[in-house]
């Protein structure tokens, strides 16, 4: 069963007669028994690297690492980790000559040809993994990073994941003959959004409207539409003016129908102050 969590609605143009679209973003909860996880484990090595990046230092003495961007095949017990990621990193050094990491990365999910080892040829298959990392590097030059990621496109539209990597000792920060150890878990999405476009000119079914309770609704005599009045949430009372010794006579509709149509109508509605249509 989907619960409705959210609904943002827009409103008739008044006066004008037109009807002002909007759009409503619905986000329905996934029942709690589809909220599956996979496991995996993956392997990745560096096949490029297209912007070495640079060391620099900035006006406190602090040597930072920025614009590096490298290749790396990604091979995975699961196919829809399998694929290859373009990783960006920034990197600060530290005073024990470690180093902390951080970046994005975007992985395109396909499939590898590994029969000439040093060419090997990838094709996509659909879908992008969209990363964010972030982590240290210890002086050895080994690696630990936290990576999480959103899937779209494909068979991976809506998942995330979650994953480890690890890095032994290596020469420096890139070294190609150190692989990339990956350990994660692919998730369900946690909701599933839909964009739905209504012009609003069906009735409201099935909506709750909330009003504040110091807010009452009376009906105007002529036009039969609403308006909010401040005060209590006691039935609206007219003034009455002073009694000056003589009354005039109530108009004829009132007569026949027993009483004044200028009384409000006030809407039944619970404790809190809610409808539902």
């Amino acid at each position: 069963m989907k619960t409705l969590l959210n609904r943002l609605a827009g409103s008739r143009a008044l006066g004008s007669g037109g009807v002002a679209t909007a759009t409503i973003l619905l986000l329905a909860a996934v029942p709690v028994t589809a909220q599956t996880s996979t496991p995996y484990t993956s392997t990745g090595w560096i096949t490029g690297v297209p912007v070495p990046g640079i060391w620099c230092t900035n006006g406190l003495g602090q040597v930072l690492f920025r614009g590096n961007a490298h290749l790396v095949r990604v091979q995975s017990s699961d196919p829809r980790l399998t694929g290859q990621r373009l990783i960006f990193v920034d990197g600060a050094a530290q005073a024990d000559g470690s180093a902390i990491i951080c970046g994005t990365a975007y992985q395109e999910v396909g499939a590898w040809d590994l029969a000439d080892p040093q060419n090997p040829q990838f094709t996509p298959t659909g879908g992008l993994w969209e990363t964010t990392h972030r982590g240290v590097m210890q002086a050895d030059n080994s690696l630990q990073l936290n990576i999480v990621s959103y899937g779209s496109g494909g068979t991976i539209d809506g998942l995330r994941m979650e994953e480890t990597l690890t890095r032994a000792a290596a020469a420096g920060p890139i070294d190609p003959t150190v692989p990339y150890l990956y350990t994660g878990t692919i998730k369900a999405a946690p909701v599933s959004t839909n964009l739905v476009l209504d012009d609003f000119n069906s009735p409201a079914v099935g909506w709750t409207f909330r009003i504040p309770r110091n807010h009452r609704r009376t009906r105007r005599r002529h036009s039969g539409t609403t308006a909010s009045h401040a005060g209590s949430c006691e039935p609206t009372r007219q003034s009455r003016p002073a009694d000056t010794g003589s009354r005039r006579p109530p108009p004829p509709a009132s007569r026949a129908s027993g009483r004044s149509p200028r009384a409000p109508v006030v809407d039944a509605a619970g404790a809190d102050g809610e409808w539902t249509i």
